[in-house]
């Protein structure tokens, strides 16, 4: 039996994900799929490839966000194995996947529960959460997806077999596609498949309750985070004034580093479940508006929503300062020591991911003013 660490030597891992950009704002999405990029390539990509002696590359040190050159296309042709990062249905990714699709070689997906594109969730994916646990989890079942797939198993996808000739079209599947194309649009809509304004507030009202509860819990944690820094920032200035040197304040940062161990796991996990909550809660509120721009007469009836909502939208607005503030001290401490980048790290991940759901919500502001009686004060 072929040990793991022959199985992909010689063989070439091209890597397809969002690539992002590290220069773009904190909490914008560009400056969150960068994170997650060198994330996933630290802690799950890349240690799965080296148990296989596998060569990963990485398609973002090829190409800048947005462009897809012609190594690309090479590599996506050629490459022994393909890794491809669904998360957020990324445009380039999707089209790159569909390429590699046209390949009859193994083909691996990944993805960020809850952010899989529908068309392709269909297709065995590794879904996975974007916590620490939830990283480990995917890099081992990335690593025996790669194993299964080295070693010939498994089938490749409908698209591939259809590509490369083992799947044919047969006449009953003409017929029907045939009288399905020639059927009228309007035989196949359900009036009664949109759902009303009413049960729209109904779900808005849970999610409002949702997202209050993550920011209660939230604030916690962050108060819990600087009330131990500020207590090690204490016990700094006691080493120094008792002239313990650089031994004494790297005794300080590690002890630092694991007091603040569990409050950042909280705070990522919380982190990961705002930014979902306010995602959906985004394309409920964006449909309510829709409909009652589209028919004022129903605003009245939704207004104690509508004030609740833009109370929402205010706070987002106060708290995304103090983040924004707090966001700054958390990157400071990697200046203390080595032991602290990780936890820095983890804590600039987790506050981006809210003040990216802070910026959805306050969006909402503007067309809730444009609703609402002026008399009505939030």
């Amino acid at each position: 039996m072929t040990s793991d660490n022959e199985l992909g030597k010689g063989l070439t891992c091209f890597i397809v994900s969002p690539i992002g950009n590290k220069l773009d704002p904190m909490g914008t999405d560009g400056r969150i799929r960068y994170e997650d990029n060198i994330e996933m390539w630290a802690e799950v990509l890349e240690p799965a490839c080296e148990v296989f002696n596998l060569q990963p590359i990485r398609a973002d040190r090829i190409a800048e966000p947005g462009e897809i050159t012609e190594q690309i296309f090479q590599y996506l042709r050629d490459a022994d194995v393909v890794i491809a990062d669904l998360s957020g249905a990324n445009p380039n990714v999707m089209y790159e996947l569909g390429l590699r699709h046209t390949r009859d070689k193994l083909t691996i997906q990944i993805g960020e529960y809850g952010r899989l594109p529908f068309d392709v969730n269909t297709i065995r994916t590794i879904q996975f959460k974007r916590t620490e646990a939830g990283r480990i989890e995917a890099r081992n079942a990335l690593t025996q997806a790669i194993r299964s797939g080295l070693e010939g198993k498994g089938t490749p996808v409908a698209a591939t077999r259809v590509w490369n000739g083992s799947a044919g079209i047969g006449i009953d599947s003409v017929a029907l596609a045939v009288k399905r194309s020639l059927e009228s649009d309007e035989d196949s809509i359900d009036e009664d498949e949109a759902p009303g304004v009413v049960d729209m507030l109904a779900d808005g009202e849970a999610s409002l309750h949702e997202i209050s509860l993550t920011l209660a819990e939230t604030s916690g944690i962050i108060t819990q985070i600087g009330e131990l820094t500020t207590d090690a920032t204490e016990r700094l200035k006691e080493s120094d004034a008792q002239g313990k040197g650089f031994a004494g304040r790297l005794l300080v940062a590690k002890e630092l580093a694991k007091a603040l161990s569990e409050p950042t796991k909280l705070l990522e996990e919380r982190g990961n479940e705002y930014l979902e909550s306010v995602s959906k809660m985004d394309a409920m509120v964006g449909f309510v508006l829709d409909q009652l721009e589209e028919d004022p007469t129903e605003a009245e009836e939704a207004q104690t929503f509508l004030v609740s909502v833009r109370e929402l939208t205010v706070s987002a607005d106060e708290s995304a300062v103090n983040l924004t503030g707090f966001l700054q001290q958390a990157i400071g401490l990697r200046k203390l020591a080595k032991d602290l980048v990780p936890t820095s790290r983890t804590i600039e991940r987790s506050l981006n991911r809210y003040l990216k759901g802070n910026s959805m919500i306050s969006a909402w502001g503007p067309r809730i003013d444009g609703l609402l009686p002026e008399k009505v004060d939030v």
